[in-house]
């Protein structure tokens, strides 16, 4: 990600020719609209955090798909708009 917040890479790697990707896994996180939620990755693990109520969940990248724990923080609520 640039300073900027734009997810901008230089990389050329993967390019429209590149149609072999497929999706290894998928995990389910509330709520169910479109998520721009924070990722990142160290020895086998994928760390998510999820929007508001900003769960914190740990997935095993060696088992796919399974989560080793989940972190709810409980924030209080959203003041109303």
């Amino acid at each position: 990600m640039t300073a900027q917040g734009t997810r901008y890479s230089a990389l050329t790697d993967i390019t429209p020719a590149c149609r072999t990707l497929t999706e290894e896994f998928s995990y389910p996180t509330a709520p169910k609209a479109a998520t721009r939620a924070a990722r990142w990755w160290w020895a086998g693990v994928m760390y998510v955090v999820t929007p508001f109520p900003n769960k914190l969940i740990a997935l095993d990248l060696t088992h796919p798909g399974t989560a080793l724990w989940t972190f709810s923080p409980n924030p209080p609520a959203l003041p109303a708009a």
